[in-house]
C-alpha cells in the first residue's frame, strides 16, 4: 500500500513528517532530544537505583550505562518521555548532590547519523615528552645511512621515529645517524631493520615512568583546590613521541586555571622537559562496533589528517566495549570544533553513489533481484558494505576508499545498462484487478520481476527489454482484456494544469482527476520556488481541495526534486510559525529552534553555537537579555514609523512603499486589502470588495473608474 505519510531529515538534524500535499504533520528539530546523559555518579551505585530516583520526579522510558571512559565516576543515559520532560531534568538535577555527589547533568549534541553527542568544555589536554633514549647508529658507506633514515621515515606505523646525518661525537663509523624518540627498551636487534648498523650506542633515557609524571600532575593541581573529575592517560605506543592525558574538572574556570598552572612547566619527573596544557573543546560520539568496522579505515585516514594538517585538532578512541566505539573530537579552538564535526559526520553518513553530479538509482536496486545484486557485490568486494534507501533513492557506500571506487564503478555501469532498456507501457484501464491476480504473478516469473513496474495510479503495466519481453506483455495483457469482454477506456478529461487533453495520464485516486505526466512534474517543481502549501489538486478550475499524494511525488520527481521540494515546504512552514521557530543566529546556519524557558543554553548541533532561548542571540552569560536584544527594540520602532503589517495568512512582515491597497505576499500569494487587512483567494474579489467597502482601490487610477 502507498504510504499515507513521509518521514524525512531535513538539513541533516531535523526529522519532519510529512503528510500528503507536503503538509507539515510534525517537526523535531535539531535542538531537541529525550535524552540527558548523567555524570559524576558514585560507581557503587546501582542502575535500578538511578531508575528509582529518576522516576519519582520525572517520566523516564529507560536508563542505560554511558560510555565515559572515566574510570573513577559512572555515566548514564537516561530517556525520558519527550524532549521537554529531559530538558526540565536537566536544569533540575545539574550541580545538586545525589548519592553523595555532585553530579552533573548535559543533554547531547543530536548528529547526522542519529545517536547523540556529549560537547565538553571542562577538559583539559596535558601533553609532555614520552619517555625515551636517543640511538647512534654507524655505517661504512654514506648509501646504507642514507637508506637508514629513510626507512625511519617511512615505517611510521606506532612511534615516530626521527632521523638523520650525525657529524658530533660519539662518531660509530664512518657515518653516523642519530635517532631520536626511541623506545627506552630498544635493543641492537631490534635497530637491525635500519640498514644492519656496525655498531649501536644509546643515551640515556630522558626518564622511565610515566605513572611517576601522572601523580606529580595530579599532585599539583590538587595541592591548588583543583577539584579533578577524571585524569585518564592514553595508552601506548606514543606515536607522536608525547603521552597525552585527559583531565576533566567541574566547572570550565577549573579548567582554565589547570592550563596556567601546568602549561610550560618543567617538573623533574620529565627529564625537566615542559608539559603542555590546553583548555579543549570536545565532542564525543558512541559508534555501534558494526558501524565502526565499515568505516575503521576511514577514520584512521581522518585521524592522520588531522595530525599533519589541522594544528590543534586531534581525535582519539577513547573506549572500546563489546557494543560500541567512543571516538572523542578535541579542538583549542572551539569554532574548529564544528568543522570537524561536520567533516567527522558526513565521514559516518558515507559515500553516495552518484554520477555526473546526480544521484544514481533505478528501482531495480528496490526489487529483490536488485537486493540480491547488492549482496553478490558485497561477497565480491569484501570489506565494502552497501545500503540501499528505497525511500530516498540512492546507494551508500561504506569500507575502503580504494574497493569504494571500485565499486562505484561497476554500480554506475549497471545503471547504464539498466537505462538503454527499450521501456513500453501497456494500459490496462478497468483491468487492472484481474491482471494483478491472474496475470502478473506468472508473467514476473517468466521475465523476471526487474523487468515489471505495475503502476496501479496510472493503471499500466511498464515493461524494460526487449522485443520478445513486450511480445510476451502484450499476449497477458490481451488475455486478460479478452476475459473482461471490455475496450480500454481513454479518459479525455483535461489536464488541469494546461487544459488540453491529458498526455500520459496520472490519475490522483481521491478526486479522479487526470494530469499530464509532464504538467503534474511542472506543477510540483513551480512549488519549489512558490513556497505554497500544502500542494492541493488544480481541478475543478482550481476548486478541488483533494491533497497530492506524497508518494506520487515521489514516484514522478527525481530524487533531487524531491528533496528540494521537501525542504520548501519545510521552509514555507517555519516562515508562517515565526512566534513557534526561530533560525540559529549563526550566519548561514539553516538549523532552527523553539523558545525555550529561562535557565536553558540551546546548542546548536551544527554549528555548535551556544544561543539564549529568550532573546535569540549568542548566550550571554551575567548579561540580562535586555542588553543583547539582538536589534529587535530598534526594528520594532522603525516598523512603528513605515507602512509594516504582518500578512494575515502566514505572517511574514510585508512593507507597502508605495502602489493601491491591493497587496499580494510573494510567500504564501494571498490577496490582501491593506486598509483592513482582509485576504481573498483571488484578485477579482479583492477589487471588488475595495469598492464597495472603501469606495475605490486607492490610487490615482481610482477617478477613472479602473
Amino acid at each position: 500500500p502507498a504510504p499515507l505519510f513521509y518521514m524525512a531529515t531535513v538539513h541533516d538534524y531535523m526529522r519532519v513528517k510529512f503528510g500528503a500535499g507536503f503538509r507539515i504533520q510534525e517537526v523535531k528539530t535539531g535542538f531537541e532530544t529525550p535524552w540527558l546523559y548523567i555524570s559524576n555518579i558514585p560507581p557503587n551505585v546501582l542502575i535500578n537505583d538511578i531508575l528509582r530516583f529518576l522516576s519519582k520526579h520525572f517520566r523516564v522510558q529507560d536508563v542505560r550505562m554511558g560510555t565515559s571512559g572515566q574510570r573513577e565516576t559512572l555515566e548514564v543515559r537516561a530517556r525520558f518521555s519527550s524532549h521537554i520532560e529531559a530538558r526540565n531534568a536537566n536544569i533540575i538535577l545539574n550541580g545538586t548532590r545525589q548519592w553523595d555527589s555532585i553530579i552533573s547533568t548535559q543533554l547531547p549534541v543530536n548528529t547526522a547519523h542519529a545517536r547523540g553527542a556529549t560537547i565538553q568544555d571542562t577538559a583539559v589536554q596535558i601533553e609532555w615528552d614520552a619517555p625515551s633514549i636517543v640511538g647512534y647508529a654507524g655505517y661504512s658507506t654514506e648509501v646504507q645511512a642514507k637508506k637508514a633514515i629513510a626507512i625511519a621515515k617511512a615505517s611510521y606505523s606506532e612511534t615516530y621515529i626521527w632521523a638523520h646525518m650525525y657529524s658530533g661525537l660519539p662518531q660509530m663509523a664512518a657515518y653516523t645517524v642519530r635517532f631520536g624518540n626511541l623506545p627506552i627498551h630498544t635493543t641492537k636487534e631490534q635497530m637491525s631493520k635500519y640498514s644492519n648498523p656496525l655498531d649501536m650506542m644509546w643515551s640515556m633515557p630522558n626518564y622511565t615512568s610515566v605513572d611517576q609524571v601522572v601523580t606529580s600532575l595530579r599532585r599539583r593541581l590538587e595541592s591548588n583546590s583543583l577539584e579533578i573529575n577524571s585524569f585518564d592517560t592514553l595508552i601506548p605506543p606514543y606515536r607522536d613521541g608525547r603521552v597525552k592525558a585527559w583531565v576533566h574538572f567541574r566547572t570550565p574556570a577549573s579548567a582554565k586555571a589547570a592550563c596556567k598552572l601546568i602549561h610550560l612547566w618543567k617538573p623533574r619527573c620529565t627529564g625537566r622537559t615542559r608539559t603542555f596544557a590546553y583548555h579543549m573543546q570536545s565532542l564525543s560520539y558512541s559508534i555501534p562496533n558494526n558501524q565502526y568496522k565499515q568505516i575503521q579505515e576511514d577514520v584512521a585516514n581522518f585521524r592522520e589528517r588531522l595530525r599533519r594538517e589541522v594544528q590543534g585538532s586531534t581525535m582519539d578512541i577513547i573506549t572500546f566495549s563489546a557494543k560500541s566505539v567512543t571516538i572523542q573530537l578535541s579542538t583549542v579552538d572551539g569554532k574548529d570544533l564544528k568543522y570537524l564535526k561536520a567533516e567527522f559526520e558526513q565521514l559516518l553518513r558515507g559515500e553516495v553513489v552518484k554520477h555526473n553530479g546526480e544521484v544514481l538509482w533505478d528501482r531495480f536496486f528496490s526489487l529483490p533481484a536488485g537486493k540480491t545484486y547488492l549482496r553478490k557485490l558485497q561477497v565480491i568486494h569484501s570489506g565494502i558494505a552497501i545500503r540501499g534507501n528505497p525511500f530516498r533513492r540512492r546507494l551508500t557506500l561504506f569500507g575502503n576508499l580504494g574497493l569504494r571506487d571500485i565499486v562505484k564503478a561497476v554500480l554506475i555501469q549497471k545503471h547504464s545498462e539498466l537505462q538503454v532498456r527499450e521501456t513500453r507501457s501497456f494500459i490496462l484501464g478497468s483491468s487492472i484487478g484481474p491482471f494483478m491476480h491472474f496475470e502478473f504473478p506468472s508473467l514476473s516469473q517468466t521475465l523476471g520481476p526487474e523487468k515489471l513496474v505495475l503502476d496501479l495510479w496510472k493503471r499500466e503495466l511498464v515493461v524494460s527489454g526487449r522485443i520478445h519481453d513486450f511480445r510476451i506483455a502484450r499476449q497477458a495483457v490481451q488475455r486478460i482484456q479478452r476475459k473482461q469482454d471490455s475496450r480500454l477506456q481513454h479518459d479525455v478529461a483535461s489536464c488541469p494544469v494546461c487544459l488540453g487533453e491529458v498526455d500520459c495520464p496520472v490519475t490522483l485516486s481521491q478526486c479522479t482527476h487526470s494530469y499530464c505526466r509532464a504538467c503534474l512534474i511542472s506543477y510540483l517543481q513551480a512549488a519549489i520556488d512558490n513556497k505554497f502549501f500544502p500542494l492541493t489538486c488544480l481541478g475543478d478550475e482550481n476548486n478541488c481541495t483533494s491533497p497530492l499524494p506524497i508518494w506520487l511525488a515521489r514516484q514522478v520527481l527525481s530524487a533531487g526534486e524531491f528533496d528540494s521540494l521537501a525542504e520548501a515546504a519545510f521552509e514555507a512552514y517555519i516562515h508562517e510559525r515565526p512566534d513557534e521557530f526561530h533560525y540559529c543566529p549563526s550566519p548561514n546556519c539553516m538549523q532552527v529552534y523553539r523558545p525555550a524557558p529561562s535557565g536553558n543554553a540551546l546548542q546548536c548541533p551544527s554549528c555548535l553555537l551556544r544561543i539564549c532561548p529568550q532573546c535569540h542571540v549568542e548566550q550571554h552569560d551575567g548579561i540580562d537579555c535586555p542588553d543583547r536584544d539582538g536589534g529587535v527594540h530598534l526594528f520594532n520602532e522603525w516598523i512603528k514609523t513605515h507602512n509594516v503589517k504582518n500578512c494575515p495568512s502566514c505572517k511574514v512582515l510585508i512593507e507597502r512603499a508605495e502602489g493601491c491597497n491591493h497587496v499580494t505576499c510573494i510567500r504564501c500569494r494571498t490577496h490582501i486589502c491593506w486598509v483592513c487587512m482582509q485576504t481573498f483567494p483571488r484578485g477579482d474579489g479583492i477589487y471588488n470588495h475595495m469598492r464597495a467597502e472603501h469606495g475605490g482601490i486607492g490610487n490615482a487610477f481610482d477617478n477613472d473608474g479602473l
